[in-house]
């Protein structure tokens, strides 16, 4: 599960930097969790649109750079996925700036 959680966050901001933009995948620990970020210089995301992401019944797509076609479903399944793991995931975009998605997993706590 979280492979595909990953896989479709670096596909989505592959889809909406165009060429010449820059992607960057991180991660920050902490003591009782670790942090990752994809970010990118892509076309961003309206500050209103940004709560429809995660939200499986409201149908929001948008095409890609080049004009790639969406389900709408994928950061909503991402959002599942990090319920799952009783984690936390959000999303900082500007307009014309580009897109961070943060999203925490717990470390596990040793015996």
């Amino acid at each position: 599960m979280l492979q595909s959680l990953v896989q479709n966050l670096i596909s989505n901001a592959i889809k909406f930097t165009p060429q010449g933009g820059s992607i960057e995948v991180s991660e920050q620990k902490f003591d009782d969790y670790i942090e990752y970020s994809v970010s990118d210089t892509g076309v961003g995301i309206k500050e209103a649109d940004i709560e429809k992401l995660f939200r499986i019944d409201v149908n929001f797509s948008t095409k890609g750079t080049n004009q790639e076609k969406g389900t709408g479903l994928g950061l909503a399944l991402c959002k599942e996925i990090i319920n799952i793991h009783g984690s936390k995931i959000k999303v900082h975009s500007k307009v014309g700036e580009g897109t961070r998605i943060i999203f925490t997993l717990n470390r596990p706590k040793p015996n």
